[in-house]
Parts: structure tokens; sequence; C-alpha cells
């Protein structure tokens, strides 16, 4: 077996492989297999990336995040591992493993233990065209929208494929496949017969062409056009819908000053029952940060419909709005902010009964401001513990809507 100094494989341990939620999913052939030979362990043929962290570890006044609020402690502990065995110069077949544990000191039925695997495959013929296909299958317990910001058993299973031809300067142009089988259940809500699954148990397939451009070393220009359709289980709801979306960005380079990705795009998603209102507009996802000196910057925004909860609504769409920053006290001691401010627009009005019993229409608008406040201290070169305050209102035009949470925890920094 490869030998690691300790102290290094620790911090490999914790923080190796931790991705942007932005970060766009296809790699270079090329780069992938110089990536898998820097693994920190081997084992034969075998190229292993380990990680391992610990989420959510803290204090939460209101872990469903409702308006009559429970407070607990919880942590979860996630150890991780990818596997590749790189064949040939030309095959990669890779295997990844994640089991969670979560903990509540009081909600014990939050207690669980999860899972969520992935093995695929990636095969390059003639040194240009690159074939790929990957199955995974997990379950995790988490919030999954901002309108749902309740702990929620969420199960995922995915298959996906693609076909790119891949030039000498690293550019990429191909087609993508993906079928992806969503099922909820609401854990406060034991079997959840009438909750959450009614309303957001799925199928979504995608079909896209995707553009790669490596415009800089690191730095990749892309692009991407798909069509979406999506079938709900629950099919009294008349939920099924179809959508078409172009997107363009560019992912800024890990060592640069810059780092991050930005995209911006146009989608439109389109209801079988006309009746329903749909979405149309601009839409994407962008984090952004800047390091000068001892100061530290950082932007964002997300824009995008979701799928609602409640059978009366169908959609939403969310508008997020980021800023944040730090400051290094010393080499060792950052000190941070960040702050965001969120919209959830419902398009279409919703019929509710009042107080006296009469019904009245009204057009939902909902705003969230969060606030987070904390201190990192540098244990291993960019691998930082830090303690943070976090705080969250939530308003709501819809009478009984309105909600707080604040809550102190701990947390692993990736990057110093």
């Amino acid at each position: 077996m490869k030998k690691t100094p300790l102290p290094v494989f620790l911090a490999v341990l914790l923080v190796l492989a931790a991705k942007s939620a932005t970060a766009q999913n296809y790699q270079n052939f090329e780069n992938d297999w110089t990536r898998i030979k820097t693994a920190p362990l081997s084992f034969g043929p075998f190229r292993i990336f380990p990680m391992f962290q610990v989420k959510n570890l803290g204090f939460d006044n209101n872990i469903y995040f409702e308006n009559q609020p429970r407070r607990d402690f919880r942590a979860t502990l996630s150890p991780e591992a990818t596997i590749y065995l790189p064949f040939r110069n030309n095959g990669i077949l890779y295997f990844r493993d994640n089991p969670e544990y979560t903990y509540y000191v009081k909600e014990k039925r939050q207690r669980a233990f999860t899972n969520s695997a992935t093995t695929g495959l990636k095969l390059r013929f003639f040194q240009r065209i690159v074939l790929w296909g990957d199955y995974s299958r997990g379950e995790y317990r988490q919030a999954v929208s901002v309108e749902l910001a309740r702990p929620t058993r969420d199960s995922q299973e995915t298959v996906a494929a693609g076909l790119f031809l891949e030039t000498a300067r690293k550019t990429a142009i191909g087609v993508s496949w993906k079928d992806i089988r969503y099922s909820y259940e609401d854990i406060q809500l034991e079997g959840d017969v009438i909750g959450i699954s009614n309303s957001l148990n799925r199928r979504e397939r995608t079909l896209a062409m995707e553009f790669y451009y490596q415009a800089f070393p690191g730095g990749f220009v892309f692009a991407n056009a798909g069509y979406s359709e999506y079938r709900f289980d629950q099919v009294t709801l008349d939920r099924d819908s179809q959508a078409a979306q172009a997107l363009v960005g560019i992912r800024f380079p890990i060592l640069g000053k810059i780092q991050g990705v930005f995209s911006l795009g146009y989608r439109k998603l389109v209801p079988r029952n006309r009746r329903k209102t749909g979405f149309s507009g601009l839409y994407g996802e962008s984090e952004l940060s800047y390091r000068t000196g001892k100061l530290g910057l950082r932007v964002g925004f997300r824009r995008g419909d979701s799928f609602s909860y409640l059978e009366t609504a169908f959609l939403y769409l969310e508008t997020r709005l980021s800023t944040g920053i730090s400051y290094y006290l010393t080499n060792f001691i950052r000190l941070d902010y960040n702050y965001e401010l969120g919209y959830a627009d419902y398009p279409g009005r919703m019929s509710l009964p009042s107080d006296s019993g009469d019904m009245f229409d009204i057009q939902r608008r909902d705003n969230q401001n969060f606030h987070m406040a904390g201190i990192v201290v540098r244990v291993y070169k960019q691998l930082g513990i830090g303690i943070t305050y976090n705080s969250s209102r939530w308003r709501s035009n819809l009478p009984g809507w309105d909600r707080r949470r604040d809550s102190i925890g701990a947390f692993l920094a990736t990057q110093f």
C-alpha cells in the first residue's frame, strides 16, 4: 500500500472530494485520469479517495422549522470512499459509498442510518470519443427545499449516460441522458399516506446537449440545452409537465483569485393541465468568491422553479441573493459573515378559509432573511474548524406561516 504522511492523510480524509453544488458534472477524460493517479491511497491497481465529515453538528431551536418550535441537539456522521480502477489507459471503473448516521438527542424518530452508493464506467475510444454511464441509489435525511425545511426521508435512484467527443485542447461536446426516481416521506407522519409523497414522488427524465471549452488552466466555459419531462405518481393531482432549458456559464479555476461558478439561462416549464400555471424566464445558480490580502468576498444567486409540496400550489419561483465577507485576523484565525435574502413566489391564486369560514383568494409570497456569523481556526493547510451562529426568519403573507430558527454549530472549513 502506498504510504501517505499522517497529517496529509487526515486533511485529505476530511476534505477531499468536496464539491460546489453548482459544479458541472462532466470531466475531461485526461483530467480525470491525472486526478485519479494522485489518490492518497492505493491498493494494487485500485486508487482510493476517502473522506469523513461531521455535518449539522450543534443546537437547533426549531428543528422542524415551524411556528411551534421544538429544540434539539443533532449531528450527522458521514464517512465516504470513492474507489477507482483505471485500466489500459482508456477505461475507468469507479464505485462510491457514503453511509451516514444522523443523531438527535430528543427526537428519537429522527435517528437513522442511511446510505448512498454509485457505480459507473467511463471508456475512451480512439483517444477522442468518451462513453460513460453510472447508476446510483441513495437515501438521505435532509430538508428537500426552502419551502419544506424540516428533515425529510429523501430517496433517489438515478440512471445516467453520456457520449462525448473531446479534442486535444480539452474541449468536449456531447449528449447526456438522465433518469431520476424521487421518493419522499415526512418523518413527522409515520407512513406518510397523505403527506408530501402524494405531492412530490415523481420520475424525471432529461436529454441534453452539452459543451465544455477550457478557456484557461483549470477553468471552463460551458453551455447546455435540454428537454425534461416530469411524471408524478399521484395521477389524480394532474401534475405531469415538461420543460425546455438552455444554460451558459463559466467555472473559475480552484487556485485562482476568483473561484466558483457563474451560470445563467432560460427555462420554460409547461404543465399538462393547462389550468395550472407554469414557469417561463431566466434561471441559474452562481457562487463566486474573491480573496485579496486579509479580505475575502463572496456573492451568489439562485433563481429557478421548484415543485411545491402543497397540493393547491403546484410550483413556486425561488429567488435568492447572498453576500459574505471574511477577515483574516492572523494567518490561522478567520472571521466570517454571510447574509442571504430569499423570495418564494407562488403563481396563481389560492382559495383559503377565513376565521369566519368564508373563502378568500390570495397570491402567496414568502421572504426569508438569513444571517451567519462565525470564526474559523486553521488546523492544517487549507483545513479549518469553525463555530457559527445562524439566524433565519421566514415571513409569508399567508396567515400562520411566519417562522424563525436559530442555531449554533460547528463545521469543517475545506478552504481557509
